[in-house]
């Protein structure tokens, strides 16, 4: 099922077609699902997705999807999606890190709320 990641903005960033591969828009392939886990293609452990959320280890929000819903602030309105761009070859999959123990869910955003989770 596809599903789009939006920012603390409500800007779409990145989406999955397949519900495992997560692209930018600029075609870029970033990170994969693999039980409810989001790794980059090296293999580090990135967040975990929950109930449409995508949280950091902290357990701070990073992205939404159409999935999430309201917590006790209301999510961002949703920017129109930007065209998807060509794929771009998907890397070899590294060695997947070990998750770390999963934190409390929490409504704060986390500052890594843009395409920089994935690369940083």
């Amino acid at each position: 099922m596809p599903m789009t990641f939006y920012d603390r903005s409500g800007r779409p960033v990145a989406y999955t077609e397949d519900d495992v591969h997560i692209f930018l828009y600029s075609g870029y392939p970033v990170g994969y699902l693999y039980d409810s886990s989001v790794y980059s293609y090296s293999g580090r452990h990135l967040g975990t997705l929950r109930a449409g959320w995508l949280r950091d280890h902290a357990g701070a929000c990073v992205f939404f999807t159409d999935a999430a819903t309201d917590g006790d602030s209301p999510l961002p309105a949703k920017h129109l999606k930007p065209p998807k761009l060509l794929k771009k070859p998907k890397p070899p999959k590294g060695r997947r890190e070990t998750p770390p123990p999963r934190a409390d869910d929490s409504d704060e955003w986390s500052q890594h709320s843009s395409e920089t989770f994935f690369i940083s």
